[in-house]
C-alpha cells in the first residue's frame, strides 16, 4: 500500500532532511485530525486497525494537497510493508516514508498503544519491540540515522502518556542507548513532536521522533 507525492528535489544522503520531515509530520497531524478510527476491533488487533484507519486518512490528505496544487512532496508513504535487508525480512513497518524513490532514504515509524485498560503500556513502547527496533541496529535502524514512534493514546490523555514514556526512558537509559544529557524533549520540527537522541548498539548515533495521538471515542 502506498501513495506517492510529486517528486521535486533530489536527496544526496540516505537520511531525511529536517524540512522534509516537517512536511511528513504536517501531513500526519492533518490526517489524524480527520481520521475515523474504528475502536470496535479486539484489543489484540486494535493497533493495526487504528494504523489502517490512519493510513487511509494520510492517503486522502496527500491526494487533497496534490489536487489543490498547494504543495509538492518528494516522498512516498507506505503502510504494512516488509523491511528487507540483505535479502532478509527484518520487520514490517507500521508506516514507512521513502524519499525520492530511494529505499535507502527511508524513515520508519513504529506505533504502539498507550494508556490501555488503566496501564500506561510504556514498557512496550520503550522496549525491544518498540524503540528497541531502532536501537538494536538490526531491524529498523539499519543504515539510517532517524526513525519515528507513534503512541496511540486510548484514553486521550496525551500528557500523561508522554510522561509515562519519558519516565520509562529515564529508567532504561542504558538499554535504549540514551546520550548522557539526552531526554525526551520538544523537537524543532514541530512543537507537538518530541525527540530522543541515542547511540545504537552498532555504535552510530540515532534520533527518534515521537508523537502522541489521542484516540477519539
Amino acid at each position: 500500500m502506498s501513495i506517492s507525492g510529486i517528486p521535486s528535489t533530489k536527496f544526496t544522503k540516505p537520511v531525511a532532511a529536517s524540512q522534509s520531515l516537517r512536511e511528513v509530520y504536517d501531513i500526519l497531524f492533518s490526517a489524524w485530525s480527520v481520521a475515523k478510527v474504528d475502536r470496535t476491533a479486539p484489543l489484540k488487533n486494535l493497533e493495526n486497525c487504528i494504523t489502517w484507519c490512519f493510513y487511509s486518512a494520510i492517503v486522502a490528505e496527500i491526494i487533497r494537497l496534490i489536487d489543490d496544487g498547494t504543495r509538492q512532496h518528494c516522498f512516498t508513504i507506505f503502510s504494512g510493508t516488509s523491511i528487507i535487508y540483505r535479502r532478509k525480512q527484518v520487520g514490517i513497518a507500521d508506516i514507512q516514508v521513502e524519499f525520492n524513490n530511494d529505499p535507502r532514504c527511508r524513515f520508519i515509524i513504529e506505533a504502539k498503544l498507550l494508556n490501555k485498560k488503566g496501564a500506561s503500556n510504556a514498557r512496550a513502547y520503550v522496549g525491544e519491540e518498540g524503540m528497541g527496533r531502532f536501537i538494536s541496529g538490526k531491524k529498523y535502524g539499519i543504515e539510517v540515522s532517524e526513525g519515528g514512534m507513534i503512541g496511540y493514546v486510548l484514553d486521550g490523555n496525551t500528557d500523561k502518556a508522554r510522561k509515562s514514556v519519558a519516565d520509562k526512558i529515564e529508567k532504561e537509559r542504558q538499554t535504549v542507548g540514551m546520550l548522557p544529557t539526552a531526554t525526551l524533549k520538544n523537537s524543532t520540527i514541530r512543537e507537538d513532536v518530541y525527540e530522543t537522541s541515542h547511540v545504537k548498539q552498532t555504535g552510530t548515533s540515532f534520533t527518534i521522533y515521537h508523537i502522541f495521538l489521542p484516540v477519539k471515542n
